[in-house]
């Protein structure tokens, strides 16, 4: 199997333009490089560490952490996470003193990491930060290190702990005079969309080849209608986005096109926590609504296994086709095959599938069962949960999907029963 693997790998290397072989090279040279200097250097380094926080701990118990900072996803998530489960279960001991460091001195959203700095010991110290660098992978073995996991399927975590953060007096006041800048005010209510695209990841790493995450963007044209019915119903509607690809005009004056005109990073925060709802794909931005608990629809979503797990939350799943053809593939297959959590889509071609993109109408009408979500104590009918209990009980138990409560989109699911084996 590795030498099979070997090959291909070479294959796929010596497939690709020269330019994008050095960028290779290149990445393989500095990783090689780390690890050499992380084996030798980060030895010394990391047996020094951790004599002293032995010979510390009479006096003082000390735990240490390493923070993803550069992507707004994990800086939000894996930090939420940890501060909810230590409600329930602590995982630092009583006494402890716990220091999490920046993994970067680029943060994703500086205004998120001044927030969580109120509630945790984040530091930004770039000493500490080169020394967790090279010492991680050895502190990793020992009780002196508490790891920050976040696998998304945290369904019990998300709807029965509460978050943490929220906004003081001076901050609420600085978002209320920028929605009032915006034209939406005190007594208005908005929704954020979100359109992915390939902009931020390109900017944020441009020498990345990111093309396996292309199956998860979303047209921002085929949102018209539900941006349209939304302010149908008398809400502002604010399209969210960083590095935005793609144009859109929509004259109307409750559309805001925040991601041109508006944005910065502490309205990214204020935003999508005073929204009604959030409609759009899967990204750190949308990420940070479950900080918040503010409801939200994922559109597009990839891999079909996948259900959004924060509160109030809903999944508009892609069909599958085999790739090449317009032939839809049953959700059981994927199942089958293992393939209904692979979100690599350079991986889910190779294995011969490929994505649709939901339509202008399914994505209208799972907006409308969102906001039947947020307004109606009982949203769905007796048929729809029907639906949506026998699309979750697809997955074998012990599956994370079978165990998030949250619904696929009925009408999605009424409109492609064949698809879920439901006829």
């Amino acid at each position: 199997m590795a030498p099979m693997y070997l090959i291909r790998r070479l294959r796929s290397f010596f497939s690709k333009p020269f330019a994008r072989q050095v960028k290779i090279l290149f990445w393989v040279a500095k990783t090689l490089s780390l690890w050499l200097l992380q084996r030798s250097l980060g030895s010394l380094l990391g047996i020094g560490l951790l004599g002293f926080l032995v010979l510390l701990t009479p006096f003082k118990r000390v735990r240490l952490s390493s923070v993803h900072v550069t992507r707004i996803g994990h800086l939000a998530l894996n930090l939420d996470l940890f501060a909810r489960r230590q409600q329930q279960h602590p995982s630092i001991p009583q006494g402890a003193w716990h220091l999490m460091i920046a993994d970067d001195a680029r943060p994703a959203n500086r205004e998120l990491l001044r927030l969580w700095q109120r509630h945790l010991n984040l530091s930004e110290n770039p000493l500490a930060r080169w020394v967790m660098l090279l010492c991680e992978w050895l502190l990793k073995k020992t009780p002196y290190y508490i790891p920050l996991p976040m696998n998304s399927v945290e369904y019990h975590e998300f709807n029965e702990l509460e978050p943490i953060l929220g906004f003081s007096a001076e901050e609420e006041a600085r978002g209320q005079e920028k929605l009032r800048q915006m034209g939406i005010g005190p007594e208005d209510w908005f929704v954020c969309v979100f359109a992915r695209d390939s902009g931020y990841l390109e900017r944020l790493l441009p020498s990345a080849d990111w093309s396996c995450h292309i199956c998860r963007n979303s047209k921002i044209e085929s949102f018209r209608p539900l941006i349209q019915w939304l302010i149908d119903q008398g809400a502002y509607v604010v399209r969210m986005g960083t590095e935005v690809t793609q144009p859109f005009a929509f004259d109307n004056p409750h559309y805001i096109d925040y991601s041109a005109q508006h944005r910065d990073e502490f309205m990214d925060l204020y935003l999508c926590a005073k929204a009604r709802a959030f409609v759009g794909g899967a990204s750190g931005m949308a990420d940070v609504t479950n900080l918040f608990n503010t409801p939200r629809l994922q559109l597009d979503c990839v891999p079909f296994g996948f259900v959004p797990f924060g509160k109030q939350q809903m999944s508009l799943p892609k069909r599958v086709v085999r790739i090449g053809t317009t032939e839809a593939v049953p959700y059981s297959e994927l199942i089958a095959k293992g393939l209904d959590l692979q979100a690599n889509g350079t991986l889910f071609n190779q294995a011969g599938y490929d994505y649709i993109d939901n339509s202008p109408a399914e994505m209208l009408a799972a907006t409308q069962e969102l906001m039947r979500m947020v307004t109606l104590p009982q949203p769905f009918n007796a048929e729809e949960l029907q639906l949506i209990e026998a699309v979750r009980l697809l997955f074998p138990p012990g599956h994370p999907t079978r165990e998030n409560l949250n619904p696929v989109s009925p009408s999605f699911i009424k409109a492609n029963r064949h698809l879920f084996g439901l006829d």
